[in-house]
């Protein structure tokens, strides 16, 4: 008899596929419409680039998440703790946004600056709360699929409030005010839904000196993951596995354009065909990782999303075609979106379900420490060895995290969770 896949069958797969649309909202929000909206009004780029504080909260998260862990919400906790945070959280977005719909960026700057913060801190709340509420729910074997289901729900929850904003838009600039409160309507229809969301609770009442919540709160998230076994060697691989991929990604544009691709195409191909082939990437991560386990379906994945660096060498030497183009950024789209997966499912399955709010936050925002340093070195890469040669590196940078990983999958007594 034929059977459905877990994912399609499996009520919480969906519930985790909604709140991952709410996940990726914000993201686009203050990335693009909010930036847009301003630039639309003839806001100086110097005001406008200041807005980036707001952006901050999520590189910042890990140091209110032990709160989540443990703090309960007066009320609301009695639906769950992970539920009342997510309700909380999307509440305020919602009402930030109905807010930040009544101003005017000519004349209300500040204020829009400040509403723009609660937004990102908002935003950065709401993803904790989320993924400790998709570890907690899910089984070691499923932590791919579900990480599968929130990278998808993600990118189409960005997809609607930034380029779906930017369609509705169009010429008509006044129209900003009307979207920003449906998209305030959007997020508190979200509280609607985790209303119905049923919650696994495992996290245990703190009791007990000021000394010892200390150490329940903030040092034993930590403690936990040190004291297993191969933890440096986890972790390093951790911050290492997508070293190449953070130095291509912050440079591809401007290799589009140094070859000779025009805006539209970019905007055709890159952004219209990449997104689909990241989507399906995403899910074929999530497959492997379902069949071969973590520390292999992370090897495989990231082998493929290495090598597949080496499309841009070879897009280096063809003429200004859109076939080329589309060939180069479905390959590279496609394998990174299998590693992103391979990526955030590895993290989950580390996580104690005891603390995953503390234990996820820091283990993502290691994994996008590359992204935020080592990006900034690409242009002066290219500038003293050359584009050829910086592809060939992007390749060679993804063997270290590859060997660390095939050596933890050796150890026979490891094991990813702590319990």
């Amino acid at each position: 008899t034929m059977k459905l896949p877990i994912w399609l069958t499996n009520y919480r797969f969906f519930q985790i596929f909604i709140l991952g649309l709410f996940s990726g909202m914000p993201f686009s929000i203050l990335y693009t419409s909010l930036i847009a909206w301003l630039k639309d009004y003839g806001v100086e780029l110097s005001i406008v680039t200041t807005f980036a504080i707001a952006r901050i909260p999520y590189s910042a998260k890990v140091f209110w998440s032990p709160a989540l862990d443990y703090f309960n919400i007066p009320f609301l906790s009695k639906l769950g703790r992970r539920k009342s945070w997510m309700i909380i959280s999307l509440a305020l977005l919602g009402f930030a946004l109905f807010a930040i719909s009544f101003l005017h960026p000519a004349d209300d700057i500040t204020s829009m600056r400040y509403l723009a913060l609660v937004i990102g801190i908002m935003a950065a709340t709401y993803d904790m709360s989320f993924d400790a509420f998709r570890i907690n729910i899910l089984d070691e074997d499923q932590q791919a699929l579900g990480a599968a289901t929130a990278v998808l729900a993600w990118r189409l929850g960005a997809f609607i409030t930034g380029a779906g904003a930017l369609f509705i838009i169009g010429a008509n600039i006044e129209n900003w005010h009307l979207v920003f409160r449906g998209m305030a309507i959007l997020f508190l229809s979200g509280v609607c839904f985790i209303f119905t969301v049923k919650e696994i609770t495992l996290i245990k009442k703190i009791t007990g000196s000021f000394a010892e919540q200390i150490n329940e709160f903030i040092i034993k998230p930590f403690s936990d993951i040190l004291s297993r076994k191969g933890a440096i060697l986890i972790l390093t691989s951790i911050v290492c596995y997508k070293m190449g991929e953070a130095l291509l990604g912050f440079v591809s544009v401007p290799f589009y354009k140094e070859m000779g691709y025009s805006n539209a195409q970019i905007a055709v191909v890159v952004k219209s065909y990449g997104l689909v082939a990241t989507l399906v990437g995403t899910y074929i991560g999530g497959v492997v990782i379902y069949k071969l386990g973590n520390i292999k379906g992370m090897i495989l994945c990231g082998m493929l999303q290495s090598v597949s660096n080496l499309m841009y060498l070879w897009l280096h030497y063809q003429p200004v075609l859109d076939s080329s183009l589309l060939i180069t950024v479905s390959i590279d789209n496609f394998t990174g979106g299998m590693g992103s997966t391979a990526l955030i499912g590895y993290l989950s399955a580390l996580c104690n379900k005891n603390y995953s709010a503390t234990q996820y936050a820091l283990l993502s925002s290691l994994a996008t420490l590359i992204n935020s340093t080592l990006s900034a070195t690409s242009g002066s890469l290219i500038a003293s060895i050359g584009w050829d040669h910086f592809f060939i590196l992007t390749v060679l940078l993804e063997i270290p995290a590859l060997v660390l990983l095939l050596y933890v999958g050796r150890m026979n007594s490891f094991k990813l969770q702590s319990h």
